[in-house]
């Protein structure tokens, strides 16, 4: 059975549970910006406050695999973190460009001021590949 293939939406809605990662595929165009915009909320349905919460995402080939592809943090500004339940997944058009890979594997792991780090989302990320280049 062939891979779904989800093209960035306005926005996605995540699942309610901590304890375990929801399941998204993203597909990023190659020398394009991309953006994803999410929005999380707890189980009764109230947004998650993220304030002075941090943010980590890695591409891999395949989990376990010692090279990274592609990062995104709060740190480096390409994951934005809001106290209504928001998060935000953004890369440049120069940054994608570079990319080579035609599928791989990430998670985005989520480390409260307070608590222990959570797994948010995790899934496949492909990479639609780009005929014109800069």
């Amino acid at each position: 059975m062939p891979a779904r293939r989800h093209p960035p939406r306005a926005s996605i809605t995540l699942g309610k549970r901590v304890d375990q990662a929801g399941q998204y595929d993203i597909t990023v165009k190659q020398n394009s910006g991309f953006t994803l915009p999410m929005r999380y909320e707890a189980p009764e349905g109230s947004p998650v406050d993220f304030t002075g919460s941090t943010a980590r995402m890695q591409v891999r080939v395949k989990i376990g695999a010692p090279a990274v592809l592609l990062e995104l943090s709060t740190v480096d500004g390409t994951i934005t973190l809001g106290s209504d339940g928001s998060i935000t997944l953004s890369e440049t058009a120069l940054t994608t460009d570079a990319l080579r890979f035609s599928k791989g594997v990430y998670d985005l792991r989520i480390t409260p001021p307070v608590g222990e780090p959570y797994y948010l989302l995790a899934g496949n990320i492909f990479l639609e590949r780009a005929v014109t280049h800069s």
